[in-house]
């Protein structure tokens, strides 16, 4: 099926052009067995974003903030890099990125631009039909581009700064009032009421008014310095001990 549906040939040639990045699973050579071409990619010890994201414990602190906004600032540089070579990601989802044990984040899975629209036919049959898990244009028309792309990553940024809450209602694939049919985020998602704004430009009818990455990832800059500042100062703080109790020195008595 794959050999049907993808330019496989092609994608093992262009993905050995790139160059090894953090933020990319990286492949190393390749090699024949029985007339099929294979990939020799790294070996990452890791665990899916998913599995992180369900023992994740958001207590609504400057560190949480910090630690998750990382994570999106390597998915986004990560989506920055396979654009620029060629490259898209449909069905892009938290099970798609790993976590390496280093701390950084790693995508994988994606696919050459020339084959988007046929992975897109495919993940239709196997995936939950939601806004969720495909943009708008992929469940109407079968589209795919860059700006569809940002579409799914506003999705996992949402995800990871709502403790796994998905903005869409289930079972939800029409587009009739964007602002009825997300879910609001309780009192307690700091991190998505900061980047609450940015996130509902991506989910834009019209993708071509959607946010770059660039400005994606200039906003999630802002966001993460403000968070590094508060985890200072609330270290700082709580690095003090006042000198209290039974302290001998020349007291002059």
């Amino acid at each position: 099926m794959q050999q049907q549906t993808v330019r496989w040939n092609d994608f093992a040639k262009r993905v050995l052009d790139i160059p090894e990045i953090q933020f990319v699973v990286n492949t190393h050579g390749i090699f024949f067995e029985k007339g099929m071409l294979s990939l020799v990619q790294e070996h990452v010890p890791c665990q899916t974003l998913q599995n992180f994201q369900e023992t994740f414990k958001w207590n609504n602190s400057p560190f949480s903030l910090l630690r998750v906004t990382r994570f999106i600032m390597d998915i986004v540089k990560g989506m920055e890099f396979i654009h620029s070579y060629g490259f898209l990601h449909p069905g892009l989802s938290l099970r798609k990125v790993l976590l390496t044990e280093k701390g950084y984040c790693k995508l994988y899975d994606f696919s050459l631009s020339l084959d988007a629209t046929n992975r897109i036919i495919f993940l239709k049959s196997k995936v939950t039909q939601s806004l969720n898990t495909l943009p708008l244009e992929s469940w109407q028309r079968n589209e795919y581009t860059q700006e569809s792309d940002i579409w799914t990553l506003a999705v996992i940024i949402w995800q990871l700064l709502s403790s796994g809450t998905s903005p869409f209602s289930c079972e939800q694939t029409e587009y009739a009032n964007l602002e009825n049919m997300l879910i609001t985020p309780t009192t307690s998602d700091q991190g998505l009421k900061i980047g609450n704004d940015i996130l509902l430009k991506c989910w834009e009818k019209n993708s071509s008014l959607r946010p770059s990455l660039s400005q994606l990832r200039s906003s999630f800059e802002r966001i993460m310095s403000s968070a590094k500042a508060s985890s200072e100062e609330t270290d700082s703080t709580n690095s003090y001990i006042p000198m209290v109790g039974n302290v001998k020195g020349n007291s002059g008595n």
